[in-house]
């Protein structure tokens, strides 16, 4: 019905006109019409057109639900003649509960996104709760996804979490999807639940310890504060799992001893990560790439996606982004056209298609996002460095213009922090570049900061802990190892340790709250080299390599896929043996390629 024809039926109901059904609810008698609630309601269509009536009185079908409050009645009938009502956290189940009693499919879905949306760390264990009890698989599903996703706050945040039973507990720390990249919060959130009743709760320490996935915990903290905890001291039957870890720990330090094959245990295998990085285009062996590959942080394994190749062809040199569950690759070159074109990936269709182009051909493109739109900058256009920017809107499908930058450059790198755009370094067509500015989306400006401590082209910057972090690059002579922070509350740069190799014109990333730098340059060839930076230790370590040597390439990260088929690695029982014929077959390991100079477009741009 248009909403004209339901204000005038519901203006009907409130006079009192054409009335054929009274409902009698907490006392108070609503009247209404039989064909508009039997329209809506599956329930009241059963109750009119039953032969066997509930009661007469003249015209009226008269229907008493004694247990239905007078205030969630009224929002049920403003919802059936007007398809609005007054939903808030106060009502939101209750109404739900209404709802689906009399089968009113309409507003049972209107409750389920509305408590979807409403999900947070407090209240998540009670929608998921509820949503078990009333049988309602949609909204179990989006509560339970929410938990494991944000299980370290829900744990420290959410006292609902301290009353689950046994069984939900185990749910939720054998789940493959439980998020987190170290195990000790698992066995934190665990200690509490029992010390919540212990005389109760701390015979079940048996049954969930071996859910637990002790073999992922560093071996000084599992010796102290797990085995050595008083609660698996005390329980006899906790002492096989502990022999087993420990037996564990002892078959990794001696791996490379270990003629025979070895199967990773249950309790050592990753779990499935939430996020997942990729690495996109670039340029390897003297040619662009549309290669892409997927980061699968807690196995620390790169896959290639073979349905993820763009059949447009490739590009390097071309920015990356991650908007609403898609995938944006913004211009670049492919050897011999500088592009303004842009691309998407629809990780749910799996299909690439084309977006509207830039006003301005952008090799050594910066790209950002901010509030929901995608911001390119600088540039190169084959004849021109660029201050020019511009913004896309994936509502509008549209390219505009802001304000030129207060320096042309291109092989710059941006970057996203407090509502702020960074952008860093870069190259004039002059000189290196040691500027960097930010943009303020609210007055719609430019300003410089600071200079930074290095000249840095082919520079990548990354928001990480609050700050800037500003990478490697060239600096006019050399490809540098060195790292540099900002912190915007005192305006001022400061070093960080160095990377382990040099690099420019590669990609930055923050996963599992550490930085993952990816191939690029090192000064002789392109490397398919990666490393992670974690800021409570303050040093750099060696991550797994890509399967591909390339530089020019730009990464991207996204939350929560559905679908993670192909992206991540699935012999995970297998990451023990693998480790230990690589140690079988060690040889000294060497960053760099033996690919020339030449591969690289930044050594003929410079």
């Amino acid at each position: 019905m248009s909403p004209e024809m339901l204000k005038n039926l519901n203006d009907l109901r409130l006079s009192n006109k054409f009335c054929d059904a009274k409902i009698i609810v907490d006392g108070k008698t609503f009247l209404a019409h039989r064909a508009i609630l039997a329209g809506t309601s599956k329930y009241f269509c059963a109750l009119f057109t039953t032969p066997l009536e509930t009661s007469t009185e003249l015209d009226f079908k008269v229907t008493r639900l004694p247990w239905i409050n007078k205030e969630l009645m009224e929002e049920v009938l403003n919802y059936t003649y007007t398809r609005k009502f007054d939903l808030n956290m106060d009502n939101a189940f209750d109404m739900y509960v209404v709802c689906d009693y009399l089968c009113i499919d309409s507003a049972t879905e209107a409750c389920v996104n509305f408590l979807k949306k409403q999900i947070d760390e407090e209240n998540c264990i009670e929608i998921l709760s509820f949503a078990r009890s009333y049988l309602c698989p949609v909204l179990s599903v989006a509560a339970e996804r929410f938990t494991l996703r944000n299980f370290q706050d829900v744990a420290n945040k959410n006292n609902d979490i301290l009353e689950c039973e046994l069984k939900d507990v185990i749910n939720i720390v054998s789940s493959n999807h439980l998020n987190v990249y170290t195990e000790e919060p698992v066995w934190q959130f665990v200690l509490k639940w029992v010390n919540h009743r212990p005389d109760q709760r701390k015979s079940y320490v048996s049954y969930i310890l071996g859910k637990i996935r002790l073999g992922i915990m560093n071996e000084t903290y599992f010796i102290q504060n797990v085995a050595q905890s008083t609660f698996v001291c005390d329980n006899d039957q906790c002492k096989s799992i502990i022999d087993s870890v420990n037996n564990f720990f002892r078959d990794c330090s001696r791996l490379q001893f270990i003629n025979e094959e070895v199967q990773t245990p249950k309790f050592a295998q990753p779990r499935i990560p939430h996020d997942i990085v990729f690495a996109v285009g670039g340029w390897s062996i003297g040619s662009p790439t549309a290669v892409v590959e997927s980061y699968d942080s807690r196995a620390d394994r790169w896959m290639r996606p073979e349905y993820m190749l763009d059949p447009e062809g490739a590009r390097a040199y071309h920015g990356c982004a991650i908007l609403d569950g898609k995938m944006y690759v913004i211009g670049g070159f492919d050897g011999l056209e500088y592009f303004n074109s842009c691309r998407c990936y629809d990780f749910e269709s799996k299909q690439w298609h084309n977006i509207a182009p830039m006003n301005t051909r952008r090799c050594y493109v910066s790209v950002a996002v901010l509030n929901g739109v995608i911001y390119a900058m600088g540039g190169y256009d084959g004849h021109n460095r660029q201050s020019t920017a511009e913004k896309y809107d994936p509502t509008t499908n549209q390219w505009t213009l802001l304000p030129n930058m207060n320096v042309a450059r291109s092989d710059a790198d941006a970057t996203t922090l407090n509502d702020r755009i960074y952008i860093t370094g870069g190259f004039n067509g002059i000189e290196c570049l040691n500027t960097a500015e930010i943009y303020d989306s609210e007055v719609n400006e430019w300003s410089l900061l600071p200079p930074m401590l290095f000249r840095r082209s082919g520079v990548s910057c990354i928001a990480y802990n609050n700050m800037i972090y500003v990478l490697g690059g060239f600096d006019g002579t050399i490809r540098l190892r060195s790292v540099e922070r900002f912190d915007p509350t005192t305006e001022t740069w400061s070093a960080v340790p160095d990377m382990l190799s040099p690099r420019s014109n590669f990609a930055v990333e923050v996963i599992d709250d550490v930085i993952i730098v990816i191939g690029g340059f090192n000064g002789i060839g392109t490397t398919h080299y990666v490393e992670c930076y974690d800021k409570k230790l303050n040093e750099w370590r060696h991550a797994s390599d890509m399967s591909l040597n390339r530089s020019a390439l730009s990464a991207c990260l996204i939350h929560d896929l559905t679908d993670v088929t192909g992206l991540i690695y699935e012999q995970r029982e297998a990451l023990m043996e693998e480790k230990r014929l690589a140690l079988h077959a060690l040889l000294p390991h060497t960053p760099d390629s033996d690919e020339t100079i030449s591969d690289n477009l930044e050594d003929l741009e410079l």
